[in-house]
C-alpha cells in the first residue's frame, strides 16, 4: 500500500501492512501493556517494536501525521505540530542471530532526537520501506497535555437490559482557566479501552 493510495482512507488505525512484520508493541517505555500515551513536555516515552521476517535487514523510515480526535488526517502540517523533522531514518535495529526464521528487530522511541512534539493530539506513526516507499503498519500515539481536571465515575448501566454487558461512564470536567465559547462543541469525549 503506497502512502498515496492510503489518504483515501478516512480514519487512521493501527495495521499491519505487510505480512512480514510480526510482533508489533507500542506502549510506554518499559511498560508492556500499556497504552501508547505520552504527555507533551516530559511524559513516559513511547517506544515501537516489531519484527520483520525479510530475509535482508530493509532500510526503513517512519513518517509523523497528526491527526484530529477522530483519527481523521488533520490539517495542520506536520511542522506545526513537530520539532525537528516528520519523517526520519530508523536506525535502531538487531539481526537475529543463530534463530530457525531469520529476523530483524526494530525499535523507535518518541519523542527522540530528531522529532519533538510541539502540540499535544493523535498522531500516527506511519513505517515505510525507503526503497520502495510501500507502507508497512501504521501505529496511533496520543499526547496529552493535561490543562483540565476530569473526575470520573463507572457505575451501572440505567438501562436493566445492559447490566452484565455494559458500563455507564459519569464524568465532570473542570476546564479552570481555558476559555472555550461553545463548550459543547469545543470537547470530544474519547473512552479507551485498554
Amino acid at each position: 500500500l503506497s502512502f498515496a493510495s492510503r489518504a483515501e482512507e478516512s480514519i487512521w488505525k493501527d495495521r499491519i501492512y505487510d505480512p512480514k512484520i510480526k510482533t508489533v508493541k507500542c506502549t510506554q517505555s518499559g511498560l508492556d501493556a500499556t497504552l501508547a500515551i505520552t504527555a507533551l513536555n516530559g511524559g513516559v516515552p513511547i517506544d515501537i517494536d516489531f519484527d520483520d521476517l525479510s530475509t535482508d535487514t530493509r532500510a526503513l523510515r517512519y513518517a509523523i501525521i497528526p491527526c484530529n480526535w477522530d483519527w481523521t488526517s488533520a490539517t495542520l502540517n506536520a511542522y506545526d505540530c513537530i520539532d525537528g523533522f516528520a519523517e526520519n531514518t530508523i536506525n535502531n535495529y538487531q539481526r537475529s542471530f543463530n534463530t530457525e526464521t531469520p529476523y530483524t528487530h526494530y525499535t523507535i522511541s518518541f519523542p527522540n532526537e530528531q522529532c519533538k512534539f510541539k502540540k499535544s493530539g493523535n498522531y500516527i506513526i506511519q513505517i515505510k520501506d525507503f526503497d520502495n516507499g510501500n507502507v508497512l503498519l501504521t501505529k496511533r500515539l496520543l499526547v496529552i497535555d493535561a490543562q483540565a481536571a476530569i473526575v470520573a465515575n463507572c457505575i451501572r448501566p440505567r438501562n436493566n437490559s445492559l447490566l452484565r454487558t455494559h458500563q455507564e461512564i459519569d464524568f465532570t470536567v473542570n476546564a479552570g482557566g481555558i476559555n472555550m465559547a461553545n463548550p459543547m462543541e469545543d470537547i470530544k469525549v474519547v473512552i479507551l479501552q485498554n
